[in-house]
């Protein structure tokens, strides 16, 4: 089996494997072996089991790249190295060559 079709089974498979646990469950409590209230986890632990073999069997989705990922790092024109690429900032409005510095007080 391809893990596509393995991935589809256990999703055909989940629910009837929860029937068969929750009755067995119900068995147990009505010869009373044990009771439901304390065996009640049983069935968060079965989904929890079950979901984790599922995604473990289920074939990798293929990430596309994304062709805009760097829009927006994209220089200014008339840009070079020396230069600031975000430009004038609300901190420092005069650019990062000038302005007034701040000494120590």
């Amino acid at each position: 089996m391809n893990s596509s079709r393995m991935s589809l089974y256990m999703q055909a498979v989940r629910g009837p494997l929860l029937l068969i646990t929750l009755g067995v469950l119900c068995m147990l409590h009505e010869v009373d072996v044990i009771s439901f209230r304390f065996t009640w986890p049983v069935l968060i632990i079965m989904v929890g089991v079950l979901v984790l073999i599922e995604r473990a069997v289920a074939p990798p989705i293929p990430v596309q790249p994304n062709p805009n990922a760097w829009a927006g790092y994209q220089a200014r024109p008339g840009w070079t190295s020396s230069q600031n690429p975000a430009g004038p900032t609300a901190a420092n409005p005069s650019g990062p060559a000038g302005g007034p510095q701040g000494g120590p007080r």
